[in-house]
């Protein structure tokens, strides 16, 4: 689904601005390209309207596939994620074997 698609099935009755959705659905974007290969066991979405925040709880079966994507996020990605000419920051608190990821957008 590209963001013209998703705004035509969203913005339908909404009281939301299209720019409010756009937001959303890059912030969605960039954390499914960094999550999207693995097998989170649990997933759960909050947005935060006031900062402009996509926060991503996940809990994984195993360690070693936390650990993999933390490395991929620190290490390979440098804690950063271009998508759709918009620059995020993504940052991820560990503990056991749950994950928050928090993706804002840089400016």
């Amino acid at each position: 689904m590209d963001r013209l698609e998703f705004i035509g099935q969203t913005y339908r009755g909404f009281t939301s601005s299209i720019d409010d959705i756009v937001n959303f659905f890059d912030h969605t974007m960039a954390v499914y390209e960094i999550v999207g290969d693995t097998t989170a066991a649990n997933v759960h979405g909050i947005t935060d309207n006031a900062r402009q925040t996509l926060r991503i709880q996940a809990t994984f079966s195993s360690e070693e596939e936390l650990n993999n994507l933390i490395n991929f996020i620190n290490n390979t990605l440098h804690n950063r994620k271009s998508i759709y000419g918009r620059n995020f920051l993504v940052n991820a608190h560990t503990e056991g074997c749950y994950v928050e990821l928090s993706v804002h957008e840089e400016y």
